[in-house]
């Protein structure tokens, strides 16, 4: 029987499975890795600041970064749409981001700044042509000293893998596949709105976890699932069922020329299973998109004004002396800082 090389099985293969792909436990340990150490700086920044008291600056927890991560991931969104640049670049932004804070804290980089260092590397990376000077020169308060200063950390950070594997090429595969499977039972028009449906929910899965746990074309399914239950299902139940029959005639033929030893028992492994199998993924992978995290602009502002804290502890000092008490709880006392959603006009 053929043997055939599956969209999942290549992805295996790359360097992002290999160094970026974790286990739920994996994932939550190594955050709370990256919190602890993100901690560890804060307490060196205030032995160099004896004036503030440790008591004085909360730390963020790893629930927090994760919050503020996503908050500056779906700033990305809109940077890109705002600089025209197409899906594949913002994609790659927000893996570049999301990786980064594998292996730092929020508590040692700010993302606002690390955010469009990975929207700029992200272009170069997806060959979309924008100057520096051009790109700094559309965003208030920023110079290309500023973006270009934190790339090589960025690129550090990410163990300079800059290919990144995105669920719109496998999903934009399906959407060809379903209409040939599902020939005459499905019109153009509706296909075309599934498809456009799942696109859009892409955007909440590279947000969320499942890009750490899923491959990409799980992820495509998840979401073609999430939009359409019953067309993907319909869909799946039909390939499988292809694919058994066309499994049986070639096991069939393939039992009749050989003898029975070891070689042919994983041919009459049972299709079913897969499909079992698959049907279980997409719906765990489905329950995780549903969880990416969208933090209100509120929300991220005060964790944000703690992280400025625990960046710079002198701060508390410059409080005391225009007579502040800087208070995370009460919103009256917070320090009074730049927007962390800066203007785009």
């Amino acid at each position: 029987m053929t043997q055939r090389v599956t969209f999942d099985e290549l992805y295996r293969r790359s360097t992002q499975y290999r160094k970026w792909s974790f286990t739920r436990d994996e994932l939550q340990q190594r955050r709370k890795t990256i919190n602890e150490k993100g901690s560890l700086k804060v307490d060196e920044r205030l032995k160099e600041t004896p004036d503030v008291e440790p008591s004085q600056i909360e730390k963020v927890t790893v629930d927090e970064e994760q919050k503020l991560i996503s908050f500056h991931s779906r700033r990305i969104i809109m940077l890109a749409k705002y600089f025209n640049m197409p899906s594949q670049v913002r994609a790659t932004a927000i893996s570049f981001l999301r990786k980064f804070y594998l292996v730092n804290s929020v508590m040692e980089y700010h993302p606002k700044l690390v955010l469009l260092t990975c929207l700029f590397l992200a272009a170069k990376s997806e060959n979309f042509f924008i100057s520096i000077a051009s790109f700094s020169k559309r965003i208030p308060k920023t110079t290309p000293e500023s973006i270009l200063s934190l790339e090589f950390e960025i690129l550090q950070s990410l163990q300079f893998t800059l290919f990144v594997h995105h669920p719109f090429r496998p999903l934009y595969g399906f959407f060809f596949d379903i209409q040939e499977a599902l020939k005459g039972e499905v019109t153009a028009k509706e296909l075309g709105k599934v498809y456009d449906n799942a696109r859009n929910l892409i955007n909440e899965a590279i947000i969320s976890d499942a890009v750490y746990y899923y491959t990409p074309p799980q992820i495509a399914l998840a979401c073609l699932r999430e939009v359409d239950e019953g067309l993907t299902m319909k869909y799946l139940e039909k390939k499988f069922k292809k694919e058994k029959s066309e499994e049986d005639i070639e096991v069939k033929e393939e039992l009749q020329e050989k003898t029975e030893d070891e070689e042919s028992k994983p041919k009459q492994e049972n299709i079913s299973d897969h499909y079992d199998i698959l049907v279980k993924t997409i719906t765990q992978c489905q329950e995780v998109i549903r969880t990416a995290q969208d933090p209100t602009k509120e929300e991220a502002t005060v964790i944000d004004k703690k992280v400025q804290y625990c960046l710079n502890p002198s701060i508390v000092l410059k409080r005391k002396r225009e007579g502040e008490t800087p208070d995370a709880n009460d919103p009256n006392k917070r320090q009074r800082t730049e927007s962390v959603e800066p203007s785009l006009t």
